[in-house]
């Protein structure tokens, strides 16, 4: 009886010993990223921002109720990137809206670049970081821009970033290229981004209050009830929606080299008429080149 009750104890010991580790394990858990294609940041992770082969820690962070800022340790320093602004806080937050920040590599120096887009006062910003020579950088501020996006990063071509307003592409729309460590505007000399009017079509479409019957020609040929499905099921009834942010990229070419698929990832509030309260819609869009070469909305997610 002895023996037995020792071999349980020891059994128990064992298991919480076990439990234990693991969640020592989960707690201290920082994702570490290699930042090839856009990635979003979620968690406190680890990216090499300046490819030394060290590590810096990346951490989203709130500050009071309605605030956000990012804070990044360094192996002899941690920094604030909000110091490089005018305000002690990048963006506001809240329930129903969160800062937006994505690791690009757009160099091709292996040295990422973080894409911030948020709201300050109700109106948004986008800011483009960089880490240079143990230095952060302020490559890019707007106060105006509430869609961002890359292409040609599929390509042995330098890629470009574009900014713009959805509410006038051809006013706001900004275009640059990373040449020799600085960014250069190239914007008079760029074709506006691929697809983007029929996404923007889309986004006014969504932000009515009444549901629309008869849409523009903004869809694929490909493209059917079930991979479009959740603009039937907006129930605008009940619910309003107001467009707050997006990205996109290129995410497919062909063997010429040749774009053949661009992704979007849009933000909105969604609005309860009656209660008025508001929660997080999200759209992941896949706009696709047809037989005309134009870009139409082939997947709705």
């Amino acid at each position: 009886m002895n023996k037995i009750f020792k071999t349980l104890s020891l059994s128990i010991f064992v298991l919480v010993f076990v439990i234990f580790i693991i969640y020592l394990t989960k707690v201290n858990y920082k994702e570490t990223i290699n930042v090839t294609s856009p990635t979003v940041l979620q968690n406190n992770s680890n990216v090499d921002l300046n490819n030394d082969g060290n590590f810096e820690s990346i951490k989203i962070i709130q500050i009071d109720n309605n605030k956000q800022d990012i804070e990044i340790t360094t192996m002899d320093k941690t920094f604030f990137l909000s110091s490089l602004t005018k305000n002690n806080y990048l963006s506001n937050c809240s329930n129903s809206y969160s800062i937006k920040v994505r690791l690009l590599n757009i160099s091709r120096d292996n040295k990422p670049r973080i894409l911030v887009q948020g709201y300050l006062k109700e109106k948004p910003v986008t800011y483009l970081f960089s880490y240079t020579d143990k230095n952060f950088k302020l490559e890019y501020y707007c106060n105006n821009s509430n869609i961002s996006g890359i292409i040609d990063s599929n390509l042995n071509r330098t890629p470009q970033i574009a900014f713009f307003n959805s509410s006038d592409l051809n006013k706001s729309f900004k275009n640059f290229m990373i040449i020799n460590n600085n960014l250069i505007d190239i914007s008079k000399n760029s074709i506006k981004t691929y697809g983007a009017s029929e996404v923007l079509k889309l986004i006014d479409i969504i932000c009515l209050e009444y549901e629309v019957v008869d849409y523009p020609n903004i869809f694929h040929k490909n493209a059917t009830d079930d991979s479009i499905s959740p603009i039937w099921s907006l129930n605008k009834n009940d619910f309003m929606y107001s467009f707050k942010n997006g990205f996109f990229y290129d995410n497919e070419v062909d063997k010429n080299g040749v774009l053949q698929n661009i992704s979007w990832s849009l933000q909105f509030e969604k609005i309860n008429k009656i209660s008025n309260e508001k929660e997080i819609f999200k759209l992941n869009i896949e706009s696709s080149r047809d037989e005309n070469n134009n870009f139409k909305i082939s997947s709705i997610k």
